[in-house]
């Protein structure tokens, strides 16, 4: 998984990434001992809900580890389903990600003291 936020709601994704830092935070799960793998990575992700960081020992049924970078590739043999934001966007056999510096202008609203939310 990519990530340029490190929190999904209630979920830590990427505990090291920022929005403005101009890294990718590559997350890499693998179950490898099926449901019960996936039930190692899940409470390994819940840890970091409350500080703690993902620990992978050589008897571990799933692993988690993060890494940053400016651009990563993701290549897989069989054509997979690829999502933006949560949107399928396609089939791929090889996704390329890059950030681009200053690509995203966001808006916020003026922040109102209290005197201005009073009735007129």
């Amino acid at each position: 998984m990519f990530a340029n936020a490190g929190e999904l709601k209630m979920l830590v994704l990427a505990p090291d990434a920022e929005l403005s830092d101009g890294l990718i935070d590559v997350i890499a799960v693998d179950a490898h001992a099926g449901l019960l793998g996936w039930a190692d990575v899940t409470w390994k992700m819940l840890g970091q809900l409350i500080g703690l960081r993902p620990i992978n020992l050589p008897v571990s049924t799933g692993t988690v580890a993060f890494r940053q970078a400016k651009g990563a590739s993701v290549t897989a043999e069989e054509a997979q389903v690829c999502q933006v934001d949560g949107d399928a966007i396609g089939l791929a056999h090889t996704m390329h990600i890059r950030m681009q510096a200053g690509a995203l202008d966001i808006a916020v609203p003026v922040e109102r003291t209290w005197m201005e939310l009073l009735p007129g």
